[in-house]
């Protein structure tokens, strides 16, 4: 994706070709160890949460790679939409992990598959009520949870009350003091990518909700070297995020099968070079 940035100055075309090559070896380190994990995990006690793990190295990748992309197009606003669902993924699953860690079973990935599951159901039971879809009455949560039963939708027969208390638990604020909380209890400060991404989360909302702050910025990006320069700023958190979700799976399946810990080392060793 380097070649894309031909035409621009030499020390920018380094920093994407370095962070694009980081990125790479961090996929041929993981490439067949996590096939071999998924089927493994299968049988460890904590199954669920690694089989979710697996599945949030997927969704990162995946936004970490359409972040590339469109910074090689020049589309800003699309870049910072996209980093801020990254932000999002990356710190819920940094959440169950960091239970996962702490608890030794899946209740959290329970929590996140199965409660949250209906969370999502009665928010769309009530935009359905909304439109006209279903039967007309209120948009509240009683009445939604009343289309969800009748509808079958309650997949996983979750109660109102239960939902409510993991909705709350999964919410970005609490995730973050949770993780403060653990982190100093275990007498270790915020990481500096923490620090860098949660003022951005914040600020990046404007351009997810159509807010005023997105069209100024449009309108002040006429610097080319700035709008580059921001770019690859999230190019490069985007590639450390990514990197931290591969890591932080093969830490937590260490704990199952002890020679995954090489693989973790190895993430850290990329992820390392960026930070230098």
């Amino acid at each position: 994706m380097a070649e894309h940035f031909a035409d621009m100055d030499i020390e920018s075309n380094n920093r994407f070709k370095k962070v694009t090559e980081l990125d790479e070896g961090v996929f041929k380190v993981i490439e067949q160890p996590l096939v071999d994990l998924i089927k493994k995990s299968r049988e460890w006690p904590q199954k669920q949460t690694m089989l979710l793990c697996a599945q949030f190295i997927g969704t990162t990748n995946f936004l970490k790679e359409g972040i590339f992309e469109l910074t090689t197009t020049d589309n800003p606003i699309a870049v910072r939409v996209l980093f801020r669902s990254l932000i999002e993924h990356y710190l819920r699953f940094t959440y169950i992990f960091m239970r996962a860690l702490s608890e030794g079973n899946d209740h959290a990935a329970t929590d996140y598959l199965h409660v949250l599951d209906a969370r999502e159901m009665v928010d769309y039971a009530k935009a359905l009520i909304f439109s006209g879809g279903l039967e007309r009455g209120p948009t509240g949560d009683k009445n939604a949870w009343s289309v969800l039963d009748d509808e079958r939708m309650n997949r996983n027969n979750v109660s109102r009350q239960e939902t409510d208390r993991v909705t709350k638990l999964f919410q970005i604020r609490e995730i973050l003091n949770y993780i403060t909380k653990t982190l100093a209890s275990d007498g270790k400060g915020v990481p500096p990518m923490l620090r860098s991404i949660i003022p951005e989360y914040s600020l990046l909302s404007s351009n997810v909700h159509g807010g005023p702050k997105s069209l100024w910025e449009m309108l002040e990006e006429g610097d080319v070297d700035q709008r580059h320069a921001a770019l690859f700023k999230y190019c490069e958190l985007a590639f450390l995020m990514a990197a931290s979700v591969k890591e932080f799976t093969f830490m937590l399946a260490a704990k199952h099968e002890t020679g995954l810990i090489r693989v973790a080392q190895k993430i850290a060793e990329y992820r390392g070079q960026l930070i230098q």
